[in-house]
């Protein structure tokens, strides 16, 4: 953006890097009050530029991460912002993509996120939706494979519950308070492929249905373009964030969690003997 093209952190860091990276036969150009590099080699009616847009960060790591090496933190928003194509990428980066689809598909497979249509069984064209693949690459630069169901064309679309509550930044700041000063160890974690973990197919009575990716269908033994039931609150949907919610909340309740009165995503867990 014209912010960061602006930014005296990130002019400094360019200057650095392109002094001493920049071939012999590139030489600078400037156009509308902003530099950029040319390669001669090409010649200047060939010449192409490619811009950014990013919203800088505003306080916390992401902002120290920005001035410590904004250049670094540049090519990081690119590569981790970006859905990959896949036929771009070298031999050894497909087959990492191939790796992560077929570990997708099996989560997908294990978790019975949808289920194949009885013989008799045709799926309303009204309320089939599709299914696509999303590609990444993790912050640690690991492939990231997700199958996606396109939401915004559910049939129930208007009705469904999509509200999902998060914990406000002053309750975790209390929190991380009243541990430091009781001691407290505190632990952080990551619930793997998280929406296909609830334990009710709680999509199965609404009667909705997708097109898979071909590497699922195959996996399901149907085939290629013939829609299957969605029967748990998949990537994608809609409703699948507050249904995780709803997950989450029955598990810490089953637990002795109390949920605080004034924070729905904050428990608490008496001691049996102190009431404490």
């Amino acid at each position: 953006s014209g912010e960061l093209i602006s930014h005296r952190l990130f002019q400094e860091a360019r200057r650095k890097h392109e002094r001493a990276d920049r071939p012999l036969h590139v030489r600078q150009m400037t156009r509308d009050g902003g530099a950029y590099w040319v390669d001669e080699s090409v010649g200047e009616d060939q010449a192409f530029l490619c811009c950014f847009y990013f919203d800088l960060p505003e306080g916390g790591h992401d902002e120290r991460s920005f001035k410590a090496d904004p250049e670094a933190w540049t090519a990081k928003k690119i590569k981790k912002s970006s859905e990959i194509v896949v036929g771009r990428l070298a031999e050894d980066e497909q087959k990492k993509f191939k790796e992560a689809k077929a570990l997708e598909v099996t989560q997908w497979i294990q978790a019975g996120a949808c289920k194949a249509l009885a013989d008799n069984m045709v799926a309303p064209k009204a309320r089939t939706m599709k299914m696509r693949w999303v590609l990444t690459f993790k912050s640690s630069g690991a492939a990231k494979a997700q199958i996606v169901i396109v939401g915004f064309t559910d049939p129930d679309l208007e009705t469904l519950q999509r509200a999902s509550p998060t914990m406000t930044r002053r309750t975790r700041q209390l929190m991380m308070t009243k541990a430091a000063v009781n001691r407290w160890a505190q632990w952080k974690g990551d619930a793997k492929s998280a929406f296909l973990q609830t334990t009710e197919n709680t999509e199965e009575a609404r009667q909705v249905f997708a097109i898979p990716v071909d590497e699922l269908a195959d996996a399901m033994g149907v085939p290629r373009k013939q829609a299957v039931q969605v029967v748990k609150s998949c990537y994608g949907l809609v409703n699948a964030p507050f249904q995780w919610f709803l997950e989450v909340k029955a598990t810490i309740i089953a637990l002795g969690g109390e949920a605080l009165v004034t924070e729905p995503c904050c428990w608490r867990i008496r001691c049996p003997e102190s009431e404490k």
